[in-house]
């Protein structure tokens, strides 16, 4: 078991990233999915703020509540510059994939405990 920042299981657009990833040959790893909503929300914020001046980004972030990403988040809104959406998902290795056992929301497969013996 593991407690980290993980793409959301249940999320379609997820899932279809995951699978263009694969179809590629590529693993869906962390650093796919994480900065695939980092993307996502910096466009936002650069469209918002109708510039890329680093302060109207800066000010467009802090004034967003965005919800476009794939991870199993609550909508990015940030406070003090801390993202109030984040949160991490406890996972499992089951058979040969990784799966989300919680939170239960974005849930995956039951934890098992204990593991049976091999």
């Amino acid at each position: 078991m593991d407690c980290n920042h993980w793409f959301d299981p249940r999320n379609s657009k997820a899932q279809a990233l995951k699978k263009k990833v694969e179809a590629k040959g590529q693993f869906f790893t962390y650093e796919v999915y994480l900065n695939y909503s980092c993307v996502g929300l910096l466009a936002d914020a650069l469209g918002r703020a109708k510039s890329a001046d680093r302060a109207k980004v800066i000010d467009a972030l802090a004034s967003s509540t965005w919800s476009g990403h794939v991870m199993p988040y609550g909508p990015t809104k940030f406070v003090n510059g801390q993202n109030q959406g984040a949160a991490p998902a406890n996972t499992q290795v089951q058979g040969k994939d990784i799966q989300v056992i919680l939170p239960e929301a974005f849930a995956s497969a039951k934890p098992v405990y204990p593991l049976p013996k091999v």
